[in-house]
């Protein structure tokens, strides 16, 4: 299924971006505002188009960017592209063990490391989405529902 084909069959208006960032996103090959390491085989990159509202550090690895916007993704190896629109809302919630609980509505782009649980991995939730950062920056998804989209399935193809 295309990506644009699981969005409109989602027949959401609401969705947030996750992005789950290193200690710094590595220096794009190509013109990708961002690469991640989050898919098996290649990097992602993910170059904004339009504003994704006022991107917040939510620990020491997730920045989360909420609003509505357009983004570009792309296999940073082949140069496949496919293009991602979203608009929504998250919560970030501080725990006392020094863990953030981030909680999303709409479309939740994810994008796990091979040191996170799942990872690496690029997903697209189009449900609400609960995750959790651990004090060390691990990204866990905890709960979700509503359809995924494997991400790197449709970059690799």
């Amino acid at each position: 299924m295309s990506l644009s084909r699981g969005i409109r069959r989602a027949g959401t208006t609401a969705g947030v971006v996750v992005l789950a960032v290193a200690g710094g996103a590595a220096v794009p090959a190509n013109a990708a505002d961002f690469v991640f390491p989050s898919c098996p085989g290649f990097d992602v990159g993910l170059t904004p188009l339009s504003s994704h509202g006022n991107p917040v550090q939510a620990g020491p690895r997730a920045v989360v960017a909420a609003g509505s916007g357009t983004s570009i993704l792309d296999n940073e190896t082949t140069g496949a592209k496919i293009p991602f629109h979203g608009a929504g809302a998250f919560k970030v919630a501080e725990n006392p063990d020094g863990s953030l609980t981030l909680t999303s509505t709409g479309r939740t782009l994810v994008f796990l490391f091979d040191t996170d649980s799942g990872g690496p991995a690029t997903t697209l939730y189009t449900g609400p989405v609960v995750s959790t950062v651990s004090a060390d920056g691990t990204l866990t998804v905890v709960s979700h529902s509503g359809g995924t989209v494997d991400v790197c399935a449709l970059l690799g193809s």
